[in-house]
């Protein structure tokens, strides 16, 4: 499932950033994604009384973009940069398409698996390694 989450990609693309395998900065998505996140842990927050999911969701957008965000944040984003990041965006999306499912389903079963405690993403294991 992590192949059809953006935000993996994002994250894939920042260490190639990071250790300059690509030029590009990702900077911008993660901005996006991150905003992204914080509105839907208020969705999450606002249908389900299990705090133990919103740590873990905490932990995940900690991990999968805050951190990030927080080391490249001096880092400038170029006209090159946006217009990547948008061929990066659509490229998802066709891929989406490939896979035939839309962003909407993704992102609607991905909160569905959350609310419901069933969801494997990796920070969320690790999450369960670290503090259960």
């Amino acid at each position: 499932m992590i192949d059809l989450l953006f935000s993996y990609w994002i994250f894939l693309w920042f260490f190639l950033y990071l250790f300059k395998i690509t030029k590009y900065n990702p900077k911008l998505l993660i901005i996006i994604v991150s905003i992204f996140a914080i509105f839907n842990l208020f969705y999450l927050y606002k249908n389900t009384n299990n705090k133990t999911i919103i740590y873990k969701y905490l932990f995940e957008i900690a991990i999968n973009k805050f951190i990030p965000l927080l080391i490249i944040w001096n880092t400038k984003i170029s006209i090159n940069d946006i217009y990547i990041n948008l061929f990066i965006f659509i490229l998802y999306l066709v891929y989406l398409f490939f896979k035939k499912t839309n962003f909407i389903k993704v992102y609607t079963n991905l909160n569905n698996s959350i609310l419901l405690n069933k969801n494997d993403l990796p920070f969320f294991k690790l999450y369960n390694f670290i503090f259960t």
